[in-house]
């Protein structure tokens, strides 16, 4: 029985201190000498950080009232969030476009001009202005090999080397 109310305890507490997290997976992908990135956020955890910054007070990310203006609002946020640096050099990042998937959105992002990847620094800063307790992990795939970082509030920068 006190195992029950242990669990029950746990995921009470689980409720009302939601963990918001964010993934970023990179692969370098090296046929292409490209960086292909993609980010998946929470839908609910990513329309509160949009209606702040862009002002718009019935934000539906699902069925946006305005796709186009929508379109330009996520290509900037997901920019303005995350960069790179290759061999301590930053990149520009393309920003490919979006998709939704059930409770999240996965926003597809490209570095082109890769010939060689020894190290790669990241910032992440994804939702960390809206939720202090926000974690976004950060997984860098190079010939089969996977690395990852876990940024947040206090420390969202990283870098991994091959």
């Amino acid at each position: 029985m006190a195992m029950i109310v242990h669990i029950l305890l746990i995921f009470v507490t689980w409720l009302a201190h939601p963990f918001h997290v964010s993934v970023c997976d990179v692969e370098f992908n090296d046929k292409t000498k490209s960086l292909e990135i993609s980010q998946r956020i929470f839908l609910d955890d990513l329309e509160e950080a949009l209606r702040k910054k862009s002002g718009w007070t019935t934000l539906d990310v699902v069925n946006p009232s305005d796709k186009k203006r929508f379109d330009a609002l996520m290509k900037e946020f997901v920019i303005e969030n995350l960069s790179i640096e290759i061999n301590n050099n930053p990149v520009k990042l393309s920003y490919l476009g979006h998709e939704l998937e059930s409770d999240a959105i996965w926003c597809y992002l490209e570095v082109t001009g890769v010939n060689n990847l020894t190290t790669i620094g990241v910032a992440n800063s994804v939702l960390i202005d809206t939720f202090p307790d926000q974690v976004n992990l950060i997984h860098v795939k190079k010939e089969g090999k996977i690395r990852s970082l876990k940024l947040y509030r206090d420390n969202a920068k990283g870098s991994i080397s091959y």
